[in-house]
C-alpha cells in the first residue's frame, strides 16, 4: 500500500553509505529542492552543515522550526549573504604557503582548497574529521556565479567553474564528508559525471492541478527500485509517496469517530476527507470517479469508513453493487466491524448475480435482480425489498446512505430489460428514503456515459487517478489540488495528501 515517508527509501539508504559520497539535487525555482535537502539532514546521522546565500539561522530556524530540535553542536549553518566574494581575491592567497589553517589541511593540495569560495573552506573547517558530516550547498549555483560574478581581466588566467568544482569533490573526498549540491539549473553539467548520485525536483500541470514529482536518475551503491515519487511540502516538511507494491492490497478499514455528531450531514468517516473535501450533505450527490488504471479497491477504502458509519449510527444504507464484485465478499468485509444482525437489519445489497449454487445461505440483506421492482411511468428506481426496511426508512431520523455502483446499476437495468434513465439517481433518495437525512455516493468509470448526465446534480465531484502506483484525488467541485490516497498504521481508515 502507499504510505507517506519522510524521504524516499533509496535516499535513506544512500545517506547510510559509507563517506565520502557526492549528490547534487537540481530543479527549476519553487520545486522542493530546499525542503528536500532539509530533509536529508533531519535523515542523516552525524554532523550537518548548511551552508546558504540567502538564510540566517534564526530566518531558518522561523521557517524551519524542527531544527530547533537538532541536538546542539550537530547543526551548524553558514550564512554568505552578506559577504563578497570573488575568484580574483584568492589567486594570490591561493599561493601564500603561510596562510593559518588547522593542521590538517598542511599538506600538499593546500592550493586547491585555497581556490574554493569561503564558503567551502569554512564549511571544511567546521567538519569533524572523526565523524561522519553532512555538507549542503544551498544553492551551489548562487555561490558559485557570485564567485565568477566579476569575469576575467585581458591576460587574466584563473581556474574554470569546471575545475573549482573538480577541487571541490577533490577536496571533500579525502575526509567522512557527505557532500549535496543544490542546483538552480536543471539541465546536465560535467558535474553529472563526478558526483555519486542525482536528484530531480520538478512541477508538472496535471489537469490544471500543479503536482511536485522527486525522480533519482543516479544513486551509485544503492539499488534504485522506484525512481520516481509525488511530495508534499504540507507544514514545512517534505513528504514522499511510496507506490503501492506488488501483491499489496488497499485495506478496508473502519472510521474515526464523528468529532460533531449533531452537525446536520453525514460524516465521511476520515479527518482527511472532511478537512480537504468536507462532509456530506444530506440531499446531495457525490460523485467518484475512478480513471483507468486505479484499482477497484480504491472505492471501498473510501467508501466503506461512510457504510460503517451510517450503520453504526443506526441509519440504513442501500448498496447497488457492481457486478465485478461477488457481493458475498463485500458482506463478509462489513461483517468484521459489524454485528450480523445489523447488517441483516439495516443494509441492503441489490444485486444481480444470483444466489450462490452450492447451498450458501444468504443473509436477508442480498437483494437479488429477479426480486426487485421497478416503476412503470417516471424516472426507473430499484426499491429494495423487505417492508421494515422500507417503513424505517421513511421516518428515519439517522443518517442513511445509498452507495451506487454504475455498473452495477447498468447491469440490474440489464435484468429487468430496460434502459436506466438519467433522473433514476436525482430520484432514487426521495424514492428509497422520502423525507429521510440521505447522501448519495456515485462510483462510475471515466467515459461511461452516464456521467455525463450527472454534472448537473452532483455537489461533490472527485476524479480518481492512478500515475506511476499512486491514486491521486482531484476535486472537480470543488476544485481541490491534488490528494494522494495512502494507508498507514493508526486511528484513520486512509490519509489524504496534498502535493503542493
Amino acid at each position: 500500500m502507499s504510505s507517506v515517508v519522510r524521504v524516499p527509501p533509496e535516499l535513506d539508504a544512500f545517506l547510510r553509505l559509507p563517506p565520502p559520497q557526492s549528490l547534487i539535487i537540481r530543479g527549476p525555482p519553487g520545486s522542493g529542492k530546499t525542503m528536500l535537502s532539509l530533509s536529508l539532514m533531519e535523515s542523516f546521522v552525524g554532523r550537518r552543515i548548511y551552508v546558504s546565500l540567502r538564510s540566517s539561522r534564526q530566518s531558518l530556524l522561523d521557517q524551519i522550526p524542527w531544527l530547533g530540535s537538532i541536538p546542539p553542536g550537530e547543526f551548524e549553518l553558514i550564512n554568505t549573504g552578506p559577504a563578497v566574494d570573488h575568484i580574483q581575491a584568492h589567486a594570490s592567497v591561493a599561493h601564500d604557503s603561510g596562510a593559518v589553517l588547522p593542521d590538517r589541511d598542511r599538506d600538499p593540495e593546500l592550493e586547491d582548497l585555497l581556490w574554493l569560495p569561503e564558503a567551502v573552506q569554512s564549511a571544511w573547517r567546521l567538519s569533524n574529521p572523526a565523524q561522519p558530516t553532512l555538507i549542503i550547498f544551498d544553492s551551489w549555483d548562487a555561490i558559485i556565479d557570485e564567485y565568477f560574478e566579476r569575469g576575467l581581466r585581458p591576460g587574466e588566467t584563473l581556474p574554470s567553474r569546471d575545475e573549482i568544482e573538480r577541487r571541490l569533490l577533490a577536496r571533500m573526498i579525502r575526509a567522512k564528508i557527505t557532500l549535496v549540491l543544490v542546483l538552480e539549473r536543471d539541465s546536465p553539467s560535467a558535474l553529472d559525471y563526478q558526483v555519486n548520485g542525482i536528484i530531480e525536483t520538478s512541477r508538472k500541470l496535471e489537469e490544471g492541478r500543479l503536482e511536485r514529482w522527486v525522480s533519482l536518475p543516479k544513486l551509485r551503491g544503492v539499488p534504485i527500485e522506484t525512481d520516481t515519487y509525488p511530495f508534499s511540502l504540507a507544514h514545512g516538511k517534505f513528504a514522499a509517496i511510496t507506490p503501492v507494491g506488488p501483491g499489496l492490497r488497499y485495506r478496508f478499514n473502519p472510521p474515526v469517530p464523528d468529532p460533531q455528531s449533531d452537525h446536520p450531514s453525514l460524516w465521511p468517516g476520515s479527518s482527511d476527507f472532511a478537512r480537504h473535501i468536507g462532509r456530506l450533505r444530506f440531499g446531495e450527490l457525490t460523485l467518484l470517479e475512478q480513471g483507468p488504471g486505479v484499482p477497484r479497491e480504491v472505492s471501498r477504502v473510501l467508501v466503506a469508513p461512510m457504510l460503517i458509519q451510517v450503520l453504526r449510527a443506526g441509519g440504513e444504507a442501500l448498496l447497488v453493487a457492481p457486478p465485478s464484485i461477488d457481493p458475498e465478499d463485500a458482506y463478509i468485509s462489513l461483517r468484521h466491524h459489524l454485528p450480523t444482525e445489523v447488517l441483516n437489519d439495516r443494509l441492503r445489497v441489490l444485486t444481480s448475480i444470483p444466489p450462490n449454487p452450492a447451498g450458501h445461505a444468504f443473509p436477508d440483506v442480498f437483494v437479488p435482480a429477479n426480486r426487485i421492482e421497478w416503476t412503470k411511468t417516471g424516472p426507473a428506481f430499484p426499491v429494495p425489498e423487505g417492508p421494515s426496511f422500507l417503513k424505517r426508512a421513511q421516518s428515519s431520523e439517522h443518517p442513511n446512505l445509498i452507495v451506487i455502483y454504475l455498473s452495477g446499476l447498468q447491469s440490474l437495468a440489464d435484468a429487468a430489460g430496460i434502459v436506466p434513465s438519467p433522473g433514476i439517481l436525482a430520484g432514487l433518495d426521495a424514492a428509497v428514503f422520502p423525507q429521510s437525512r440521505v447522501h448519495i455516493v456515485v462510483i462510475g468509470r471515466t467515459g461511461d456515459p452516464q456521467l455525463e448526465a450527472l454534472g448537473s446534480v452532483v455537489e461533490t465531484h472527485i476524479r480518481i487517478r492512478g500515475p506511476h502506483g499512486r491514486v491521486f484525488l482531484n476535486g472537480q467541485r470543488p476544485y481541490l489540488s491534488p490528494l494522494v490516497l495512502s494507508q498507514e498504521l493508526g486511528s484513520e481508515p486512509y490519509r489524504l495528501t496534498p502535493v503542493l
